[in-house]
């Protein structure tokens, strides 16, 4: 009689006991699955700021270059009146171009301090040099001696610092600046004859305006002394 077979454990419990232990626990899914929304919502979260910040930083450069190219344009048209005084000036003797400055001059310089100072409160540091190069010359054209060699000399080197200027602010646009070439001063004279003319014009209404006044004052006083 052959002995029986001794029986021997089965390995499919160690099995499912090794498969058991190293399967993820239930709420493990869940956690994973939680991380990646916390993770991507805050991602889209510094993406949505990132770009709300560059649009906020791209109006703001905006209105900052809208407001330095608006008192720029500003200082010019006063720039530009300074010329006219200047061109006043030239035909003139000194003698009298003094009394056009001391009479008219005031009134155009402080205008031109006001804009220099409003477009100093904006300006960039790289048109720095440009300013003061433009400003010292717009300065000289009403500071004697007023001789028409340095009247002409002074007219040449301020429209060159108009045009410094001018392509200065074109290039916060990224424009190209403009092509003016060389200096032509055959439109001086001409100009110069018809600021002339009209400050003749004027002075000659003045002149009229205070004969009137004196006339009236002398007609009052024989009144009284005939009353």
């Amino acid at each position: 009689m052959s002995p029986e077979p001794v029986p021997r454990p089965s390995i499919s419990p160690l099995v499912e006991a090794a498969a058991s232990a190293g399967a993820a626990p239930w709420w493990g899914v869940a956690v994973v699955a939680g991380s990646f929304l916390l993770l991507g919502g805050f991602l889209t979260f510094l993406f949505t700021r990132s770009n709300e910040d560059r649009k906020a930083d791209r109006e703001r450069r905006a209105m900052w270059e809208a407001d330095v190219l608006e008192r720029g344009v500003e200082l010019l048209v006063a720039g530009e009146k300074m010329r006219d005084l200047g061109l006043m000036t030239l035909p003139r003797g000194a003698t009298e171009a003094a009394n056009i400055v001391a009479k008219r001059g005031m009134a155009t310089v402080e205008a031109v301090n006001t804009a220099a100072r409003r477009f100093m409160l904006v300006m960039p540091n790289s048109l720095e040099a440009t300013f003061k190069a433009y400003m010292s010359w717009t300065m000289l054209l009403v500071l004697p001696p007023f001789q028409r060699e340095g009247q002409l000399h002074a007219l040449d080197e301020q429209l060159k610092a108009n045009r410094e200027l001018v392509a200065a602010l074109r290039a916060l646009r990224n424009l190209p600046p403009l092509n003016g070439g060389a200096v032509d001063h055959s439109w001086i004279p001409e100009a110069a004859n018809r600021s002339l003319a009209t400050l003749r014009d004027e002075m000659t209404r003045e002149e009229a305006e205070r004969n009137i006044g004196d006339s009236g004052a002398e007609t009052s006083e024989d009144g009284k002394g005939a009353s």
